[in-house]
């Protein structure tokens, strides 16, 4: 704090006042933040119905993997879910949920030979698994921009991801530049757009006649701003009331 000394002694009088305060304040927030905290009283049946709940949504989770052979609960520890479940705190319940929730996802992804980067560099189970799990067990549409031609990993390696993960009622659509590696793998989808995904002529033939068609559209495509929303502009009326357009 400066003060200016020409002012006399009045100011500096307030001065000493307003420093004593501030100092004062300190003292009490040092005090209060050395205090132990109580310890919470734990609501034992609440505990318990959360367990329980937790572990509906666990079952629940892994009856609805297409594969029988993988399961949520080789990766997921249900001990881990217990001790989440026993604190008091709901945001430990949300993070327990949302982890076991994309733990559902990548074990679908792991099942197969080989593991998007949609999985492993960026982690997109855990946007799968809150925007597109409850398309699971019923006719779903789906459009993803981009097979991977190029990748290091290979192209297509999603499209085995979406049929195990949705099951035999999904119809998916393709949309891929690389003519001759599309080509490759148009009887693996129920049909496959060669051009680039700022053709508005093609993307308006993609929804043409087919308005509120598509429950999820990815755009896993070029990752250029500008593609991106021309794809955006022109797919939106593609895509069905409350359905899911994601853009990686």
């Amino acid at each position: 704090m400066i003060i200016n000394r020409e002012r006399g002694g009045a100011c500096a009088k307030y001065a000493n006042i307003l420093a004593l305060t501030v100092f004062c304040q300190w003292i009490i927030i040092a005090i209060l933040a050395l205090r132990p905290s109580p310890c919470p009283s734990i609501d034992l049946s609440l505990q318990n119905t959360r367990l329980d709940y937790l572990q509906r949504q666990i079952a629940q989770m892994d009856s609805k993997l297409s594969k029988p052979t993988v399961t949520a609960g080789k990766t997921v520890s249900i001990c881990d879910i217990e001790s989440a479940a026993m604190d008091t705190n709901p945001d430990t319940v949300g993070r327990a949920m949302l982890n076991a929730r994309a733990q559902v996802v990548l074990d679908v992804a792991r099942s197969n030979a080989e593991v998007s980067d949609k999985f492993i560099a960026h982690r997109y189970q855990y946007v799968y698994s809150m925007m597109a799990m409850h398309l699971r067990d019923r006719h779903v549409r789906v459009l993803e921009i981009g097979l991977g031609c190029g990748m290091y990993y290979g192209p297509g390696v999603s499209i085995p991801f979406w049929k195990k993960f949705f099951g035999p009622n999904l119809e998916l659509e393709v949309l891929e530049y690389d003519e001759p590696c599309a080509k490759k793998y148009e009887s693996a989808v129920n049909k496959m757009w060669i051009g680039d995904q700022r053709d508005k002529q093609l993307l308006s033939a993609v929804i043409r006649g087919r308005e509120q068609t598509f429950d999820l559209i990815v755009d896993d495509g070029s990752h250029g701003m500008d593609a991106q929303q021309i794809s955006w502009r022109e797919l939106w009326n593609g895509l069905k009331p409350g359905g899911v357009y994601v853009i990686e």
